[in-house]
């Protein structure tokens, strides 16, 4: 009877081992799966970074504020100097009318 224990023993022990080895193998295979992931992570975040750094070098070298406030007084200027044309075009035609007889006006 003791012998049928040894073997019973030796089997439930037996049973144990495998298990373990079962688990130290799902254990292996998950940390495997994981480095795996982390590498694909790695190059995603690496790839992220250089668009996120791309799109902040084309924001600062874009058109910013300064640039909008010196075409707006680029833009004033022109306009300035078109209405002071304007004004000598005016006055110099009301001024011809005015040396015109009153019949041809």
């Amino acid at each position: 009877m003791e012998k049928d224990q040894r073997g019973l023993e030796r089997h439930f022990q037996t049973g144990i081992q495998l298990i373990i080895m079962g688990l130290l193998a799902w254990n292996f295979t998950t940390v495997q799966e994981l480095s795996v992931t982390i590498a694909r992570q790695d190059e995603k975040i690496s790839s992220l970074t250089n668009s996120i750094g791309l799109l902040t070098t084309v924001a600062n070298d874009g058109y910013q504020e300064k640039d909008a406030v010196r075409d707006f007084v680029i833009r004033d200027r022109a306009i300035l100097a078109m209405d002071a044309r304007i004004q000598h075009l005016e006055e110099y035609v009301e001024g011809f009318r005015m040396r015109l007889p009153p019949d041809k006006r």
